[in-house]
């Protein structure tokens, strides 16, 4: 069949405009919680051209997992016009940029300053995307810190809800160096000082990044935009306890100076777990609300080595049971390690679950690391609980540190 030229001059256009389409894409892989409108807005284009790359009939149809082409994205810069309200480090967030990136790209002299109307050019990065096979021993913090990059922004690159659940050959995404922004949720406990220092950046640079007036206002479950350009990586100076255990401790109800002390035991028994506690204080003390303390950490024979067990006095802030006086059951939180302090000493794992908890329960009862005792201590005379063995100075000097 023969074709006039005016016919192969149309399907010329055709194939550049597919070429093209193809040249200047990329892909998107919908999260939950995202509609085509909040993706076309991400990308600074319409719900229709998003629509149109991907031959959707239903715009209001997009599902979690679903890739879909961003037409225009990844080879050619596109160009952005600053609307009301717009800020140089806003639309740099939107893109995924950092305000120098934007600033250098349109030879910006007052990164403060942009004008409604004002067109900008939106540059385009390479895509530097690296994957890692999980390998025993492997921890998010580990293989972050192995790639230059924060544990926050692997969790965001790999859509993770437990950053502490990696399974040996699991694949993750490394996410590119040059990742200007990540995301912090608001812990309860957290202020925006303690927050800042864990980034290494300013209150102030959180507040200017969040639109945020006050520093005092941020609650549990808010999530806050940290400028990246300014992070550096902080490995913790100090256990922490893991992200699954803060949020079951945070779940109680705690009454506003509740709590006086925090008393650390021994079950002076080398081999112990809660259900088996929980049944000697029951049957043997004839306890009614059974184990006498409020956490129980395990030493690995009957429970995991380092295994933080919440007990119901704490779930329902009940009085302790774990010291002679009443009046100090009412006012003390009891933590109990398994094992005998009198012939051995606690385990690395057992000392590093009972830090991390006591640093986070002396957080959200607004204890000072002088209310941390022993039972010996608060007791004198009347016990040796937790045994000899147990690095008491040594623990104590460490908690107090910041």
């Amino acid at each position: 069949m023969k074709y006039s030229l005016a016919h192969r001059v149309l399907f010329s256009i055709l194939f550049c405009l597919v070429f093209s389409h193809q040249l200047y894409a990329t892909t998107h892989i919908v999260s939950k919680g995202e509609t085509l409108g909040s993706i076309a807005k991400s990308y600074s284009l319409t719900v229709k051209e998003i629509a149109n790359a991907n031959n959707l009939k239903n715009a209001n149809n997009v599902k979690v997992g679903q890739k879909l082409i961003i037409p225009g994205t990844n080879l050619a810069p596109t160009e952005y016009i600053v609307r009301k309200g717009d800020t140089l480090g806003k639309i740099a967030k939107r893109h995924g940029l950092s305000i120098n990136q934007i600033a250098k790209a349109n030879n910006l002299k007052n990164k403060k300053i942009v004008r409604i109307g004002q067109k900008l050019v939106i540059p385009v990065l390479p895509s530097q995307e690296i994957r890692y096979s999980v390998k025993k021993g492997d921890t998010l913090e580990i293989i972050a810190q192995q790639h230059g990059v924060t544990v926050s922004q692997m969790t965001a690159a790999n859509k993770l809800t437990n950053s502490d659940l990696l399974a040996v050959g699991q694949e993750l995404i490394i996410p590119s160096k040059q990742q200007p922004l990540t995301t912090y949720t608001v812990r309860k406990g957290d202020s925006l000082a303690a927050i800042a220092n864990n980034y290494g950046i300013t209150v102030s640079d959180i507040l200017r990044h969040n639109s945020l007036s006050q520093p005092n206002t941020i609650l549990p479950g808010q999530i806050l935009t940290i400028p990246s350009d300014k992070v550096i990586r902080r490995i913790p100076k100090h256990p922490t306890l893991p992200g699954k255990i803060q949020k079951q401790i945070s779940k109680a109800k705690i009454k506003k100076g509740r709590w006086k002390h925090i008393i650390i035991h021994h079950s002076a028994m080398p081999i112990g777990s809660a259900k088996g506690l929980d049944r000697f204080h029951r049957e043997e003390r004839h306890m009614e609300n059974g184990l006498a303390y409020h956490f129980l950490i395990g030493n690995g024979r009957g429970m995991g080595n380092g295994e933080i067990f919440i007990s119901r006095r704490w779930e329902q802030q009940l009085d302790g049971g774990h010291v002679k006086s009443h009046e100090l059951n009412q006012t003390s939180i009891g933590i109990c390690l398994v094992g005998n302090f009198e012939k051995s000493r606690p385990n690395t794992a057992q000392m590093k679950s009972l830090e991390g908890l006591v640093r986070y329960l002396m957080t959200i009862t607004k204890l000072p690391s002088s209310s941390v005792t022993t039972h010996k201590i608060i007791h004198p005379n009347h016990t040796l609980c937790p045994g000899k063995n147990f690095p008491t100075k040594k623990f104590r000097a460490a908690i107090s540190k910041p």
